[in-house]
């Protein structure tokens, strides 16, 4: 079953993000496929890199 990330997953991966873990770290803490974190890497990014805040909205 598909399960939409929520807010604090999304605020969990920039944190992550910005200590500097890559992905493959990412979805091995939070337990998810990496797609899908590619996936929100690619909505939420902006011209200042990946904003929790931008990928909520």
């Amino acid at each position: 079953m598909f399960k939409h990330l929520s807010r604090i997953e999304r605020y969990q991966i920039h944190s992550r993000l910005k200590a500097n873990q890559n992905i493959s770290e990412i979805t091995r803490l939070m337990g998810r496929h990496r797609s899908t974190i590619s996936r929100e890497l690619d909505r939420g990014r902006g011209q200042r890199g990946y904003r929790a805040e931008q990928a909520c909205s």
